[in-house]
């Protein structure tokens, strides 16, 4: 495989600072800011199924999320996308429900942030532990 490395970096006026980019054939690398500010996110189980949040502060170009999830001995698995608002200033909240998993199993959780231009970044990974068994065993009264 042959690449080419291209570096254009010439200040348009004197004292003006340079803005490196560098490009291989058709892959760019630049020094811009990322599309999306995460600023939280979380999971809890509820009724048999693991709910998770996140929230932004900005997004800029923001094409989604691809939503993955792992065990412990596993791969990642792509379960589910969830588009963006696109272009915000004010913080966005989103939601999702996986409904496809069992009790008693550790499971990691990471987002894949996609902008317009095909560019990714994953977030944190954060783990729960899917332990759909009571809190507390009780006998009752039977009706009547």
């Amino acid at each position: 495989t042959e690449f080419r490395i291209l570096h254009a970096a010439s200040p348009l006026y004197k004292g003006d600072v340079i803005a490196g980019q560098l490009d291989i054939d058709d892959v760019s690398a630049s020094a811009s800011p990322l599309p999306v500010e995460l600023i939280s996110f979380s999971a809890i189980t509820e009724k048999n199924t693991v709910k998770l949040k996140w929230t932004t502060a900005t997004e800029l170009n923001n094409f989604g999320f691809r939503i993955e999830r792992k065990n412990i001995n596993s791969l990642w698995k792509y379960i589910s996308f969830i588009s963006s608002s696109g272009n915000s200033s004010s913080p966005k909240e989103y939601l999702y429900t996986d409904k496809n998993v069992s009790g008693n199993n550790l499971y990691i959780y990471r987002l894949t942030q996609l902008d317009n231009n095909g560019m990714t970044s994953y977030s944190k990974e954060i783990e729960i532990n899917a332990d759909f068994r009571p809190d507390v065993y009780s006998l009752n009264q039977n009706y009547p």
